[in-house]
């Protein structure tokens, strides 16, 4: 519903916020093939999710945030090899 939203509006970019929220199944296939064809005609597609999957799946950049502030940025890869962003968002075993 919230892609169908943002792709009624015709602008240069697209915010998603937690597309991915109670997805499953083909619409999964679905989103990624709409937000790839956005891409390609041009417009910025900015996403906030939590699911890592898609995002590797989707990115090429990231922005890894907490607590309001960003505190790397980067590849996809880069980020999600760096243990101390493994730590933050899984929380240190202590």
């Amino acid at each position: 519903m919230g892609l169908a939203r943002a792709l009624m509006n015709d602008g240069r970019c697209i915010l998603l916020d937690e597309p991915m929220a109670g997805v499953e199944g083909r619409t999964v296939e679905t989103m990624k093939k709409v937000v790839r064809d956005e891409a390609a005609a041009g417009k910025a597609v900015c996403i906030v999710e939590h699911n890592i999957g898609f995002i590797r799946d989707m990115c090429d950049r990231a922005v890894f945030m907490f607590n309001g502030r960003i505190v790397a940025s980067g590849s996809v890869e880069d980020l999600l090899a760096d243990q101390r962003l493994t730590a933050l968002y899984f929380g240190s075993k202590s």
